[in-house]
């Protein structure tokens, strides 16, 4: 990869590949557009302490760990309880997979 891109969404990655996309986004700024979302700013306490968490880990590693459930073993959410208690937080597993989806969501809304 170029390392313009190393920081670059593999989306963003495949857009400038087979369109010429000039410019991507990088992910930390991806996550940044999440955090001044309305979808954000809906969130309170601990879940949105989660969401941040989240975001962060996006925008240093990108999408597929992201999705991975053992995101919630590793610090900083260790700091925040155990991967049960952070999805009994959000309310149960479905709920932990609907909040990621919106992240997605939210992370690649081009509007």
């Amino acid at each position: 990869v170029c390392p313009e891109l190393a920081n670059t969404d593999v989306f963003d990655i495949v857009c400038n590949l087979a369109f010429g996309k000039q410019n991507p986004p990088t992910r930390a700024e991806r996550a940044e557009k999440v955090r001044r979302s309305k979808f954000f700013s809906k969130y309170q306490g601990v879940a949105k302490q989660i969401i941040e968490v989240l975001l962060d880990k996006y925008a240093q590693n990108g999408i597929v760990e992201f999705e991975k459930r053992t995101i919630l073993s590793q610090d900083p959410f260790t700091q925040i309880g155990t991967p049960k208690a952070i999805i009994r937080e959000l309310g149960n597993i479905d709920e932990y997979e609907k909040l990621i989806t919106e992240i997605e969501h939210e992370l690649y809304n081009i509007a």
